[in-house]
């Protein structure tokens, strides 16, 4: 139950691209799955090509509060995430994410081109399907893999032998959206209001752990995550996320995004 298979690239990574090709298509094609890369899309930008003139002219706004004065805090951690500007290849990154969204019309599987799937990933994927029709057949997203952040689900959230109710996480390397659950995405006005597509996320499924988030954007996703993943996210390829900052004042500056994409 798998319609469509989209993979996030940009053109400055060619060398994300071919190994992508080189180590990941053949386990999507292989199961009679194709592939639609972002590369060549408008709306699929380098960071270098995110003017201030480019976000007007396409409607787009960045959140310009998103970088916390006080110092922020998650649970028992001191949180640096919210006390930095987004980057130039964050914002683009989201945008990325939101058109892949509104191209898709199945059940879809959305991946980043540093995405690792496991060696059985189709029969955890199937598998993880198969029991989202016993329990929910209303389901809306499916993280495939992720980087859980809440210590909360050590202990909790654990709904079937592989399967979890997703607590706050971050990346989005790898997730699926039902057709229900695109169309309930879609209702968001996300490009109105920019914030890292990973805490976007989050922000449809469950209230956002920062208050001004909730007001903006409020839960209507019915979400679960694969246990145990059936994607990772391979960090050698390095982020595409920090990038020079943007000449307008107000706006986002540069601040490399390391341990999340």
């Amino acid at each position: 139950m798998i319609d469509e298979v989209y993979c996030v690239n940009i053109k400055k990574r060619p060398d994300r691209l071919e190994k992508f090709k080189k180590n990941q298509e053949h386990k999507l094609t292989s199961k009679g799955l194709k592939v639609q890369y972002t590369t060549d899309w408008d709306m699929n930008k380098d960071a270098e090509d995110i003017t201030p003139e480019w976000l007007s002219e396409n409607n787009i706004t960045v959140y310009n509060n998103w970088a916390l004065k006080k110092e922020a805090w998650f649970e028992t951690a001191r949180w640096r995430w919210w006390n930095r500007h987004l980057t130039n290849g964050e914002v683009g990154c989201a945008v990325s994410h939101s058109e892949v969204w509104k191209q898709a019309k199945g059940y879809t599987l959305i991946l980043e081109d540093d995405v690792e799937l496991t060696r059985n990933w189709y029969v955890k994927v199937y598998n993880a399907l198969d029991t989202l029709k016993v329990i929910d057949k209303k389901w809306d997203l499916l993280y495939v893999g992720r980087v859980e952040q809440s210590d909360k689900e050590k202990t909790l959230n654990l709904i079937s032998s592989n399967m979890r109710k997703p607590n706050y996480s971050f990346c989005t390397y790898s997730y699926m959206l039902s057709p229900r659950g695109l169309e309930k995405i879609n209702k968001y006005k996300y490009r109105e209001n920019i914030i890292p597509s990973d805490e976007f996320l989050n922000a449809t499924f469950m209230e956002h752990p920062r208050d001004d988030i909730k007001l903006i954007y409020s839960p209507t996703l019915r979400a679960y995550a694969m246990w145990p993943d059936a994607a990772w996210h391979d960090i050698s390829m390095g982020s595409d996320t920090g990038s020079k900052e943007l000449s307008t004042p107000g706006s986002y500056v540069v601040n490399e995004k390391k341990g999340r994409k």
